[in-house]
């Protein structure tokens, strides 16, 4: 079972059973050196095979260029979904297309448990029409929503681009996790939204986390065209914790500003939120920003470190920050 606590999430169940895709049954190991053996397995995941079977193991043994594919996540839904380990071995998976809003949970894995370890990823996560959210709709790179799982040495040179945004949650490596971690991993891909933004949570590295760790993490990527954003983080909830991680690239609300009239934007988290069920302490540690921050009107909530604070009950936070650079703050 999969427990979401992440603010407006419900929880759900999950069935388990194993079939399909050519798997070592010693081993549990699954090989996979092309495109179609990729897709396969993906196709497996989507019809509940590998569900709550943390012993699968894939191993990538080569790169992968998927030429354009419109891809479909591997994890639709909360009944099937990968609960294993992803293994890409420093090899690229590449030229993969994703329409965010065809699913709830938009990346190369949708929703999971999982580890993914040593990919790269290059694609375009896009939509060509306004995006109507639910605040539940989540998309990243590696993932769209994680749940206990890891995320370690992996890259992403993934492109995402809309036209208006509203009701999501995005991450340059994960859309959201929650009770897990983010590792030597770094996202220099790119972040455009040409239309209006309104209660969009998005960061570089995750979008909202949740009682998680990113440690030894960078972002690089600018971000054009948003309201609530965080260099490293967009959310911060529960006990979180981020060390050794800083953010280089630029932060701009964008022409069309947002949707409630002011933006929060951090240098490394955007904003900090708590509720009965989501207390801790939010620890930073070692991190930096040098990034340019563009912001909207005198309203904007902007921080080298935090852009804003939501309580709504107590929070207690420890930060320890040094080497910080705040490059620029300009008001339109």
């Amino acid at each position: 079972m999969l427990k979401k606590t992440i603010g407006f999430i419900l929880s759900f169940f999950l069935c388990l059973s194993i079939s399909g895709i050519q798997l070592n049954a010693q081993e549990n190991v699954i090989q996979i050196s092309t495109a179609d053996e990729l897709v396969k397995f993906a196709d497996e995941v989507n019809q509940g095979n590998y569900s709550g079977n943390a012993d699968i193991v894939v191993n990538l043994e080569t790169d992968i260029d998927l030429n354009g594919m419109e891809w479909t996540p591997i994890g639709i839904d909360g009944d099937h979904y990968f609960s294993g380990t992803f293994n890409g071995n420093g090899h690229t998976i590449s030229n993969f297309k994703i329409t965010v809003g065809s699913y709830q949970y938009t990346g190369f894995f949708g929703i999971s448990d999982c580890d993914i370890m040593n990919l790269n990823l290059s694609g375009i996560i896009s939509s060509d029409s306004f995006l109507n959210g639910s605040g539940a709709d989540m998309a990243g790179s590696f993932a769209g929503y994680l749940i206990g799982g890891n995320i370690s040495n992996c890259t992403s040179y993934v492109d995402f681009t809309f036209s208006g945004v509203q009701g999501y949650v995005i991450g340059g490596i994960a859309g959201a996790i929650e009770n897990g971690s983010i590792t030597y991993s770094f996202f220099d891909g790119s972040y455009y939204n040409d239309g209006m933004s309104n209660s969009v949570h998005a960061g570089g590295i995750c979008g909202i986390g949740a009682n998680v760790e990113i440690i030894n993490c960078a972002n690089m990527a600018d971000f054009y065209g948003l309201d609530y954003f965080g260099g490293i983080i967009g959310q911060a909830q529960g006990t979180t914790v981020i060390k050794n991680c800083f953010n280089t690239g630029t932060i701009d609300v964008g022409e069309n500003g947002p949707f409630h009239g002011s933006c929060y934007f951090g240098g490394i988290v955007g904003t900090v939120y708590s509720s009965p069920n989501l207390t801790g302490n939010l620890t930073i540690e070692s991190c930096y920003h040098a990034g340019e921050i563009i912001g909207h009107t005198q309203n904007d909530q902007i921080g080298a470190l935090i852009g804003g604070v939501n309580m709504s009950t107590s929070y207690q936070n420890t930060i320890t920050a040094y080497n910080f650079y705040k490059k620029l703050i300009e008001e339109r």
